[in-house]
């Protein structure tokens, strides 16, 4: 196993003539916290959407937990989690039913709990395999 979580080579991705993201290097250390820092434009979206395979690339490749990002985008996701700065949920469902109603289509399960049935980390742990808590 590699000692980065995340490897890419050349990762580029082209809308018409526009380069959103070009030939993009990276090595991210295991054990490592890491940002993409810049402005507007800059590809940070696109470099994101192309990790987790929420679109594909144009050019170069990449790997997360050593995982092709192009042909095991669905394994890589099931371990990433992330949430887009303007989300999108069906009009008619509140954020929480959409959650609910993902993880009912994943076969998992949901609880609510109140906030003091979250007090020990032992408690969390337990209630915490295959399972969202919503407070």
């Amino acid at each position: 196993m590699s000692q980065f979580v995340i490897e890419t080579q050349g990762l580029s991705k082209v809308y018409g003539d526009l380069w959103a993201l070009k030939s993009l290097d990276l090595r991210v250390p295991k054990n490592s916290i890491f940002a993409f820092l810049g402005p507007n434009g800059a590809g940070k979206t696109t470099a994101i959407k192309l990790l987790l395979g929420l679109t594909g690339a144009s050019e170069g490749g990449g790997y997360i937990f050593g995982m092709d990002i192009a042909r095991q985008s669905t394994e890589i996701r099931g371990r990433v989690g992330y949430l887009a700065q303007h989300a999108k949920f069906y009009d008619h469902m509140t954020a929480r039913e959409t959650v609910h109603c993902k993880l009912d289509n994943l076969g998992h399960r949901s609880v609510v709990l109140p906030e003091t049935a979250l007090g020990t980390n032992s408690a969390r742990a337990d209630v915490c395999r295959n399972t969202l808590i919503c407070l």
